[in-house]
């Protein structure tokens, strides 16, 4: 470190007394460098290849630039080029000619390969401008260019014309000045491999070159050379070249979520048919639904609707009670063909007749004690051909499965009614209601919940009829309750806060500014009954509770 501030210090003083003097530009830009050249502030090149003036230059051979430390890649083509005899760019006439750059941080080597490769007997420059600078902001000293001559032996480059294969490929071969190749699956073979092939045309087709049986990407490596094969001298041969393709030898994968498919009343017949195919590699060419060669039915042709299509109907009219067997077929890109095991489609238009069931009786339930059961347990007589049952309420047009989600509505009149499914999805008719498939639910939407702080009104659900058949309410409300049926509790409050019994009512609330003052705290019960114009209890509640609250105080 002392060493070094030593050096940058002189040549500062230097500078500063020369300045001071006014002396030459020359002799200041001269001092100004050598301060930058001290304090290493200069990108510096160590070696290259081809070496200046070299002569007898492979054509395929790629140019190396080492440097002192990591380079600035931006612009990199723009400050590194290689120019032919006439000055221009390499490529830059071409379609098919380009230059690659690749610098490798370990080595501090740029690399520039020409693609396919440089033409042979050429002089080439390579030019390096000044504004090529470090990873660290130092720059290049100065321009530097050198140049080099290509010779004339063999070169060539490889193209697969398949981007997916199964087995074999067809690959395209493009030389200069070669009169033979060898090709192989790795590196390694082609680079020991004495097997010659004669190159007859350029480009040359070769059909039916094998890859490597591994799915996947795989490659091919080719070399050229020159002279005849019989020569007793050693023949000139080119670096090993290489092309890229992938492997698929599996077909595409078939889902198909269903075993039997019925032809029923709801689609006339002729069932929709459908699955999922996918292929992760060379992607799905074409699929095809077709009857199984051992359907039961062998006699008989299936046709299909949009039959190479992800869904397709059978339109064929299928024989009432009969079951076919069916295929799918994928096929893809490369050839591989996957076939789906048989599935069944099976014609049965005919529904179920109407189920027979038994259950709560109304005058067991809705009117001396409704039920808390928002869907009550029903019983059906046996039938083979049902497999499902459904309820609807009130007449609604939504079915849903019988038992199942709990939809019946506490606080209102309920009406039931049940269907039965079959096997094909056909629907029987729909039971017709009578006394017995109608409830009275208990109410649910209290408030306050049972056991919480009154902070408002004191609200129940109640009928959609009540002011029909059911023409009043009546609350009580105390202190203490009894486990009896019959449950009166004391003290009961009227809306006016007197002593005096139950609180008759039209409405299904009792306003808070009705209530006496409650103890904050204290656990209060209640309940409320319905009765109809005759003055009959068509509804007794259960004993609910809230506790007094700071509202009321």
């Amino acid at each position: 470190m002392e060493r070094r501030m030593k050096k940058m210090i002189i040549p500062l003083i230097i500078l500063l007394l020369a300045a001071s003097c006014k002396a030459p530009t020359a002799l200041l830009d001269k001092l100004e460098d050598d301060v930058k050249a001290a304090n290493d502030l200069y990108l510096e090149i160590v070696s290259i290849s081809p070496d200046e003036n070299q002569l007898f230059t492979n054509p395929g051979e790629e140019v190396r630039i080492e440097f002192d430390r990591t380079i600035d890649m931006e612009s990199i083509a723009e400050l590194v080029k290689i120019l032919d005899a006439e000055g221009d760019v390499f490529g830059a006439a071409s379609d098919r000619k380009t230059l690659e750059y690749d610098f490798d941080e370990s080595s501090n080597i740029l690399t520039i390969a020409a693609n396919p490769y440089l033409d042979g007997l050429e002089q080439y420059t390579v030019e390096i401008i000044e504004g090529l600078k470090g990873t660290d902001g130092s720059l290049l000293r100065e321009s530097m260019s050198w140049s080099f001559t290509t010779n004339d032996d063999p070169r060539g480059y490889v193209e697969i014309e398949d981007e997916y294969s199964s087995g074999t490929v067809t690959v395209n071969l493009f030389s200069e000045g070669a009169t033979f190749y060898a090709i192989a699956t790795s590196s390694d073979a082609v680079n020991a491999s004495t097997d010659w092939i004669a190159i007859t045309s350029n480009p040359m087709e070769v059909i039916g070159v094998p890859i490597e049986a591994v799915n996947g990407e795989t490659s091919l490596y080719v070399k050229f050379r020159d002279g005849m094969i019989n020569e007793a001298r050693s023949a000139n041969v080119s670096r090993i070249e290489s092309a890229s393709t992938i492997h698929d030898s599996i077909g595409p994968v078939i889902s198909i979520n269903w075993d039997i498919l019925y032809g029923n009343i709801a689609n006339g017949g002729n069932p929709t048919i459908s699955a999922t195919v996918t292929d992760s590699s060379s992607g799905v060419a074409s699929i095809s639904w077709s009857e199984y060669e051992g359907s039961d039915v062998s006699d008989e042709q299936l046709n299909f609707t949009n039959g190479d299509t992800l869904s397709a109907t059978v339109t064929t009219p299928l024989t009432e009670g009969e079951e076919y067997e069916i295929i799918l077929t994928a096929i893809d890109n490369v050839g591989n063909e996957t076939s789906s095991s048989p599935r069944t489609i099976h014609r049965d238009t005919v529904a179920p007749a109407t189920p027979v069931h038994t259950g709560p009786s109304i005058t067991d339930v809705a009117e001396e004690n409704p039920t808390s059961d928002t869907l009550p347990n029903y019983t059906f007589s046996t039938n083979s051909d049902i497999v499902t049952y459904q309820y609807s309420i009130n007449g609604s047009s939504t079915w849903r499965t019988y038992p199942g989600t709990t939809v019946m509505s506490y606080g209102n009149d309920q009406t039931i009614r049940f269907r039965g499914i079959d096997s094909a999805g056909n629907a029987s008719s729909a039971t017709v209601p009578d006394a017995d498939d109608t409830y009275f639910i208990y109410p649910s939407s209290i408030y306050p919940s049972s056991g919480s702080y009154l902070t408002g009104d004191l609200t129940w659900a109640y009928s959609s009829k009540a002011y029909t058949s059911r023409s009043y309410f009546k609350a009580y409300i105390g202190l203490t309750s009894r486990s009896q049926i019959e449950i009166y509790l004391n003290p009961v409050y009227d809306k006016f806060g007197n002593l005096t019994g139950a609180d008759t009512r039209l409405l299904s609330y009792i306003d808070k500014s009705e209530f006496p003052t409650l103890t904050f705290g204290r656990t209060y019960y209640w309940r409320f009954e319905v009765y109809d114009s005759g003055d009959e209890v068509i509804f007794s509640s259960p004993v609910y509770t809230f506790t007094g609250s700071k509202f009321f105080l």
